[in-house]
């Protein structure tokens, strides 16, 4: 579906002489002398087209047109092909960005209910690779029993978290490396001091995430966690 924005039909208007210009002395000078080479000095009445036609002649000459362009509104002076082109530009990377986050939304969980943990359980027993954002109590408790499940799988559970081990937060830190070394033991790759700051769509369907360390990885089914304590 493509976008495209209608241009604004130009009215033509039409040239006029810029008349104005007489109350110039300068202008109107030279105004004079152009008549005046033509006509003489005796200008007699029935010579009105004549003398009418000359003087258009010497006006345009002198004093100019009006481009006979449309006077645009204060309003929409700006609407022009350049701001029309930006315009079009944004719409299309919005509807390109909305298909992607209906893309990644078919993706993501927000982990609530007993409903979610049994379709991440059945996500990991047909091998596939889930990745827990989140280092607290229940994620690293998720990501044991996932990565306990995908054992006997060809699937894979990461966990991601800003912190330098599991339950850092809460737990002394030789506790939280004890727990970070417990839920490895179980098969889940720990991705610690990172934070998410993008997730994409790759060609072949995969989500793809980018980390505020520069690391990008990508997963077939990606788990977002609540924190919790």
């Amino acid at each position: 579906m493509s976008l495209e924005i209608k241009k604004r039909k130009a009215v033509r208007a039409e040239p006029r002489i810029r008349w104005w210009k007489l109350n110039e002395d300068e202008y109107s000078r030279k105004f004079r002398e152009e008549v005046s080479q033509v006509l003489g000095d005796k200008i007699e009445e029935d010579r009105w087209e004549t003398i009418s036609e000359v003087v258009r002649q010497k006006a345009k000459k002198v004093l100019g047109v009006t481009s006979g362009r449309r006077k645009e509104d204060k309003e929409t002076w700006w609407w022009n092909e350049e701001v029309q082109e930006s315009i079009s530009k944004k719409k299309r990377a919005k509807m390109k960005w909305d298909r992607q986050m209906d893309e990644v939304t078919d993706k993501v969980t927000l982990f609530r209910s007993v409903a979610d943990f049994q379709q991440l359980h059945e996500v990991a027993g047909k091998g596939g690779h889930i990745t827990i954002i989140g280092g607290g109590f229940l994620g690293s408790e998720l990501a044991c029993a996932l990565g306990y499940k995908t054992k006997s799988t060809k699937g894979s559970v990461t966990q991601v978290y800003p912190e330098y081990g599991n339950m850092a937060k809460v737990l002394p830190e030789y506790l939280s490396r004890w727990t970070t070394d417990k839920v490895k033991s179980e098969g889940v790759d720990i991705i610690t001091h990172s934070t998410v700051k993008d997730v994409t769509t790759t060609p072949d369907g995969k989500l793809k995430l980018s980390f505020d360390t520069g690391k990008e990885v990508g997963f077939i089914y990606t788990f977002s966690l609540v924190y919790t304590l």
